[in-house]
């Protein structure tokens, strides 16, 4: 049975009041039978990876079901679902690659030997040698050589489907060669493979099917020789020169594989004198197809004395067809020239992967328009695709509105924000009684009504410091010093304990709330401007107040890029067996682990990446110019006013 997304719905949760977040996926449905290999193509942001990431079961939709063998995903269980995420490499902790691959297998409980067996058979799959890059490090390994480990720790489980996403991306051509072939391997093995690419060549030669996604719809499900998005096989257009050039090779080549084996087919049983004569015909080809009775390694042809690997064309010189030019290893046809990996067809001009057509130009996904034929007797517009005579037009997204207005926060000054935000953190420190606690909450309220933000933002800001909070207070009821009160070994529980853990917890909250409510309705870059000038003084004492806020505000830039960094890390542990909802201390300690490790190296990697662009780049904190604030309106001055009542309170009546 397949696996099958059925009226897949989803759109990510949005924290501030007004529409719905846009859908990313709109009744996507499709399946992966045993032993296919599929292809899901479509533009950047037409939800590819949340299709991905609900099949394999880490997100559930909003509506629609996922199914695994005629049963549902969620009570089947995704056990048989492996994936891989961009990049997988960074989800890597462990301090050998072989206790890396092995992290999935430990929560099974295995027996020692078959854990052993099964992670030298996930080496070997992605060939890899076992006693060369056991005991090695993982982090000290090539970026090939990473990714080939941490999918080896996809496939110690035996996943029946493999689920990838852009695969081969920052891969050099060498290493994406290896990595399709290692796919094959896999997928002949029996199983089954859904990658979401934009190579489009890497899904001529090896996909059997192709899932292209527009808006978050399946537009095409149909195999690949059939596709109507596909451009048409490279191999094609040297099939149809060698005919020209009176040499057969059939009607049905679509693939290098094929057009080696009809090469190899053709010469098979020639004489020597045949032989040389085809080959001489060969290197009258513009230079290309040197050496064709010579046999080709990987699906591709040997030319010009060089040896193609992976279904590419290596050319010595350049093969002229139709009046184009190959340059690169791209191939221009009916005098168009191919660009950035691309093909031009009829005098077109392919640019970003789109394919122009009558002369037109393709722009950002669809067909270019204005007497361009449209497949299927249609007319594409807007990104749409017409098939069958009919007119494609851009589907409708039911939560497509204008967006929301901006709420009071976001339309204040950042400089009045954050001294408001300081006169409140004042006022939280100085309370001490309930009248003070009461008049605090209702400020952190009316500040949380003022930033726009949805109450389910609240329950996420605050439901993560439940554990820390319950600890906080727990220490101090448990550990406050007090005169009479009962004691029992280390612990003397009292009420001031309790009232100090109370005040304690009720501080930690509003502060955290307060924060995020600062954050989320304030860029890092007035922030930053903020900043700079609240500490300008310091500039006095000769000491660096632009570079301190500089300092500031990248660290508040990363928060948002190690947030995201940490819930992909998080998935992809997850997808490998990490159990962060686990009750059972061993397991989530080793969860957390394998999702802090990664984290901090990003972290670190991401730092170290920034500095050296910014010193190439040739910055210099001396000569920055202070940014232009706008000046303060009503609304600020009456900010500033709340927020410098509400500590005046509660110091005039010592609340």
């Amino acid at each position: 049975m397949p696996l099958e997304v059925r009226n897949a719905w989803y759109a990510y949760p949005s924290f501030h009041r007004g529409p719905a977040a846009k859908s990313a996926l709109r009744g996507a449905s499709f399946s992966v039978g045993r032993g296919e290999f599929v292809a899901l193509m479509g533009k950047t942001g037409c939800g590819k990876s949340t299709l991905l990431q609900i099949a394999a079961g880490l997100a559930s939709p909003s509506s629609g079901a996922v199914f695994l063998d005629g049963e549902e995903l969620r009570k089947a269980g995704n056990e048989k679902i492996g994936i891989v995420f961009q990049y997988p490499e960074t989800q890597l902790f462990a301090l050998t690659a072989a206790a890396d691959v092995g992290f999935a297998l430990k929560r099974k409980r295995l027996p020692d030997a078959e854990r052993e067996a099964r992670i030298r058979e996930a080496f070997d799959a992605v060939g890899l040698e076992y006693g060369e890059y056991a005991d090695v490090s993982p982090l000290v390994l090539s970026g090939g050589e990473k990714r080939r480990v941490a999918i080896a720790g996809i496939l110690a489980s035996r996943p029946d489907y493999l689920l990838l996403d852009e695969p081969t991306a920052g891969l050099d051509p060498a290493g994406r060669r290896d990595f399709l072939f290692l796919l094959d391997r896999l997928n002949r093995r029996g199983v089954s493979i859904l990658m979401a690419t934009h190579d489009a060549d890497a899904v001529c030669e090896h996909c059997s099917r192709v899932i292209v996604l527009e808006e978050g719809a399946v537009a095409e499900d149909s195999p690949v020789r059939e596709s109507v998005l596909m451009p048409a096989s490279p191999v094609r257009s040297v099939a149809a020169a060698l005919r020209e050039a009176g040499i057969d090779v059939g009607e049905g080549v679509f693939r290098y594989e094929e057009l080696r084996t009809a090469l190899a087919k053709r010469l098979k049983g020639m004489g020597g004198e045949l032989r040389t004569a085809l080959t001489e015909r060969l290197k009258g080809m513009g230079g290309g197809l040197a050496q064709a009775a010579q046999p080709a390694q990987g699906g591709g042809l040997v030319q010009g004395g060089e040896l193609a690997q992976g279904g590419g064309l290596v050319q010595g010189g350049e093969l002229a067809q139709g009046g184009g030019l190959v340059q690169g290893g791209e191939l221009a046809q009916g005098g168009g020239l191919a660009q950035g990996g691309e093909r031009a067809q009829g005098g077109g001009l392919v640019q970003g992967g789109e394919l122009a057509q009558g002369e037109g130009l393709a722009h950002g996904g669809g067909l270019a328009q204005g007497a361009q034929p449209a497949q299927g007797g249609g007319l594409a517009q807007g990104e749409g695709l017409a098939h069958g005579g009919g007119l494609a037009q851009p589907a409708q997204d039911d939560n497509r509105s204008l967006p929301p207005r901006p709420s009071f926060l976001e339309r204040m000054n950042a400089g009045a924000k954050l001294a408001s935000f300081c006169l409140l953190l004042a006022a939280v420190l100085f309370a001490d009684t309930l009248a003070g606690f009461l008049l605090v909450a209702g400020a952190a309220a009316a500040v949380f009504s003022a930033s726009g933000l949805r109450p389910s933002a609240l329950a996420r800001y605050l439901g993560g410091l439940g554990w820390f909070v319950f600890f906080v207070f727990v220490l101090n009821f448990l550990f406050f010093e007090s005169s009479g009160g009962w004691s029992w070994w280390i612990f003397t529980p009292s009420r001031a304990g309790a009232a100090q853990g109370a005040s304690i917890a009720f501080r930690v909250l509003i502060l955290t709330l307060l924060g995020n409510a600062l954050i989320e309705t304030t860029s890092p870059p007035q922030l930053t401007g903020a900043i700079e000038r609240a500490i300008s003084p310091l500039s006095l004492l000769r000491l660096p107040a632009a570079e301190i806020a500089l300092i500031l505000g990248i660290a508040l830039r990363f928060v948002p890029l190690l947030r995201d960094e940490a819930d992909c890390i998080r998935k992809a542990q997850t997808a490998r067996g990490a159990r962060f909802d686990s009750r059972n201390i061993a397991v989530k300690t080793l969860s957390v682990l394998a999702l802090t490790v990664p984290v901090f190296l990003v972290a670190f990697t991401r730092a170290d990446e920034l500095s050296q662009a910014m010193e190439a780049r040739g910055f210099q904190g001396a000569v920055k110019r202070r940014k232009r604030m706008k000046a303060l309106a009503f609304r600020d001055y009456a900010a500033l006013a709340f927020s410098l009542c509400v500590p005046a309170l509660i110091c005039f009546f010592h609340w």
